[in-house]
């Protein structure tokens, strides 16, 4: 049986919790695989509120390519080839979206760590330039 003062404590200490919760995907890394399949692209940071790092991953057997964009615009700031197997630690802007292309036949996968979460995950077909 639980008394009043112990009822208490543990409310006290579940709301804590719960407020830690809610404060730590502002400040969390967050890990995420992007999964890519052939002849597809992986779009990262539509609506991103703030500038983040990724340290990305290639555990695919082939490369991809990376480029950035002006998420207003839509206009090309910066490309790079991730080769597979590779490690790569990137710092992206708020005003950017990062898109990883795979135009080969195979499937890919990407892991990500993010310095926070970044909202506006999607995948789609290639886009052409």
């Amino acid at each position: 049986m639980y008394t009043s003062s112990s009822l208490k404590s543990l409310r006290n200490a579940a709301i804590a919790l719960a407020i830690a919760a809610l404060a730590a995907p502002a400040t969390a890394q967050v890990n995420a695989t992007a999964e890519i399949d052939a002849h597809r692209e992986f779009v990262l940071g539509d609506y991103a509120s703030k500038d983040y790092t990724a340290r990305l991953y290639n555990r695919g057997p082939v490369a991809v390519e990376v480029r950035t964009f002006m998420t207003a615009s839509g206009e090309l700031v910066g490309t790079f080839e991730l080769a597979a197997k590779q490690r790569k630690t990137v710092r992206v802007k708020k005003e950017h979206t990062v898109v990883f292309v795979n135009d080969s036949d195979r499937h890919v996968d990407i892991d990500a760590r993010l310095s926070y979460g970044v909202e506006g995950m999607s995948s789609r077909p290639i886009t052409e330039l």
